[in-house]
């Protein structure tokens, strides 16, 4: 390890929160990591204690400082970056008074039906190109208007993750164009859009969104109390920072139009580098914007490796713990017996759409969740966990083509990224070649860059990008695999497209059921 000069990102995550130092050439120095307890205090929903996040980001800077001998004095700039979407609150006295609604909360579902049926869900979309998904701010804070209207009345001030942690180093409160993206946002003209909050009956609350200024401006230094709480030096440069999307790209250094890139981590995000602010295709999918008149058209499996860990969870607890003893990797388990199992699972379809946050591309369905099709006596456990594998690798498949962009190559980041396996099959399974970088941190990495920019160690992002990315593995597609694919994929796509109402059947049987209760 060398002495620096070193730059800080933190990445707050939806269940970990993570600490990163990276060098100027962007190489990861060390990482720290701290779970975060999700809280589900209603059925489908979704909730985080604010102080339970600034407490596990201290812990993580406090071991890079302490665990790692990361001097204080060369870290010399900060950037944040969190999970978007929410509703994150404080009152008058700039405190947190009520836990943090998360992204991926569902409690909003049933106004999003009403939504869709009424026209909304398309209104909303032809101004933010965002389909938008039961967590996200516009339906969360509807929500609190019917249901805790004495919440809104205690607010004043209302952000996102990034800003909630920025506030508790610098004692600044804005946010940047990468997070209100996913708020009451005009892709257009990139600004806050009245028109959404009228849309969606909110407009009584437009003063709690804060001001909008650049993501890699230095709003500040850490303050007394914030370098006491994480031992970090006094005045060190704070940038504003981004959405973990947007940093996870800056990350990967694809920043240039057409670049494709894939995070498989707690969702699977595909996302493809606009010039222009592309609403296609309508109805479905997000766009992030980050600055230079970037956007990000994304088309978002909300359930990425959540379904890995869901099946290992209930499938594979013994050997789980036996890897533990053993120290051994329980995913090289997992992914050397799946290996056994030809392309098609012998039939059995999984589609991964685990999380209560519903799908919101290719198509859009608040109520969608996973399910297994093709189950006979002859299967295995072996073969349904191929089939979860397959699942993303076709989600993938399946959102790219959807994109009015030519692309023949993906950069993939995050926890699935790691897979060996898994990048070979994304590989075959779309036809397009996948590249795997250096690093794994690429959020915190993102936004470590991210203040680079801001304190002038990087001339732009090419300058950025030539400096930081490295390549380490590339996957060529077999197309021969590919053409195998094919027939999986027409049997998934139109086992997804014949259940989109009996979905909704579900959603509300279980509403029933629970009166009972």
């Amino acid at each position: 390890m060398g002495d620096g000069p070193y730059l800080l990102g933190i990445d707050v995550g939806t269940t970990v929160s993570k600490s990163v130092i990276i060098d100027y050439e962007g190489n990861e120095v060390a990482v720290a990591r701290c779970p975060t307890a999700v809280k589900h205090p209603i059925q489908s929903s979704s909730e985080i204690d604010m102080l339970d996040v600034w407490e596990a980001i201290c812990s993580t800077i406090q071991e890079l400082i302490h665990v790692h001998k990361i001097k204080p004095e060369k870290i010399k700039g900060i950037g944040v970056c969190s999970c978007v979407g929410g509703v994150w609150l404080l009152n008058e006295r700039k405190m947190p008074f009520r836990n943090t609604i998360l992204w991926n909360d569902g409690r909003a579902a049933s106004l999003l039906e009403k939504w869709e049926q009424q026209g909304i869900m398309q209104e909303i979309f032809d101004i933010s190109a965002n389909a938008i998904f039961p967590g996200m701010t516009l339906p969360s804070l509807r929500w609190l208007a019917e249901n805790e209207p004495k919440t809104l009345r205690e607010a004043k001030y209302l952000f996102c993750g990034k800003d909630w942690v920025r506030f508790k180093l610098t004692g600044d409160i804005h946010t940047d164009i990468s997070d209100i993206s996913q708020m009451p946002c005009d892709a257009r003209t990139r600004e806050y859009s009245d028109k959404l909050l009228e849309i969606c009956g909110i407009e009584a609350y437009r003063e709690l969104f804060p001001e909008v200024i650049e993501s890699d401006k230095v709003i500040g230094g850490v303050t007394k109390e914030a370098a006491q709480a994480t031992g970090l030096q006094e005045g060190t440069p704070v940038v504003v920072g981004l959405a973990d999307v947007q940093a996870s790209l800056m990350g990967a250094g694809a920043t240039r139009f057409g670049d494709a890139c894939s995070i498989i981590g707690t969702s699977a995000l595909n996302n493809v580098v606009m010039d222009y602010a592309c609403f296609e295709p309508s109805g479905v999918g997000f766009m992030f914007m980050m600055e230079k008149d970037i956007w990000l058209r994304s088309l978002t499996n909300t359930s990425g490796t959540i379904n890995i860990e869901w099946f290992l969870n209930n499938f594979f607890m013994d050997e789980k713990r036996k890897a533990a003893r053993k120290k051994t990797s329980i995913y090289k388990l997992l992914e050397d017996q799946a290996a056994t199992i030809p392309i098609g699972s012998g039939g059995v379809i999984y589609h991964p759409y685990i999380n209560t946050t519903g799908v919101a591309a290719p198509f859009r369905n608040a109520a969608a969740r996973a399910q297994f099709f093709g189950i006979e006596i002859t299967h295995t456990r072996i073969n349904l966990l191929r089939a979860v594998y397959e699942g993303l690798a076709l989600a993938m498949r399946e959102l790219y083509n959807s994109i009015p962009v030519e692309i023949n190559e993906v950069i993939l980041t995050g926890g699935g990224a790691r897979s060996p396996f898994w990048c070979q099959m994304f590989a075959d399974c779309t036809g397009k070649k996948m590249i795997v970088l250096q690093g794994e941190e690429f959020g915190g990495k993102g936004v470590g860059i991210l203040a680079g920019l801001g304190i002038g160690v990087y001339r732009d992002l090419k300058d950025a990008r030539e400096k930081t990315q490295r390549i380490t593995r590339e996957y060529e597609p077999d197309f021969n695999k590919t053409a195998q694919y094919d027939l999986v994929f027409e049997l998934y796509h139109s086992i997804h497209s014949a259940l989109q109402k009996q979905w909704w059947q579900r959603h509300n049987m279980l509403i029933n059921l629970s009166k009972n209760y």
